[in-house]
């Protein structure tokens, strides 16, 4: 009898803690996808910036964006800001804010690291 009553606690006890964790993944997955799509709609908003103006201003397409990897989005970035940088002869110092911007759009929106 003391033996049955173990084995049921033990099944108790691996049961709660199955459930308590499956329900804290589902949770965390759960906000995790509501923060990105809030943090979208939040940049967008912040900004006055989509993702197709900053891609225009990245020089990339947005059917390209979703294979580009974090690596590709950055040294997209890096050759537009070296291109447009105000130290050049041919920079300017507006489109180097402005790809700036795009790149912390991007960040914020969760396609760049």
């Amino acid at each position: 009898m003391k033996e049955t009553i173990k084995v049921i606690v033990a099944y108790v006890v691996v049961y709660t803690a199955v459930y308590v964790t499956l329900t804290w993944l589902e949770k965390l997955m759960f906000r995790k996808a509501f923060q990105n799509a809030y943090n979208k709609e939040y940049q967008k908003q912040k900004s006055g910036m989509s993702v197709d103006e900053a891609c225009k201003i990245l020089g990339i397409k947005k059917k390209d964006l979703k294979k580009m990897s974090k690596d590709d989005l950055k040294r997209a970035y890096w050759k537009k800001a070296k291109a447009v940088h105000p130290d050049k002869p041919e920079g300017n110092e507006n489109k180097f804010k402005e790809t700036g911007n795009a790149w912390d759009f991007m960040k914020a929106a969760g396609y760049a690291a």
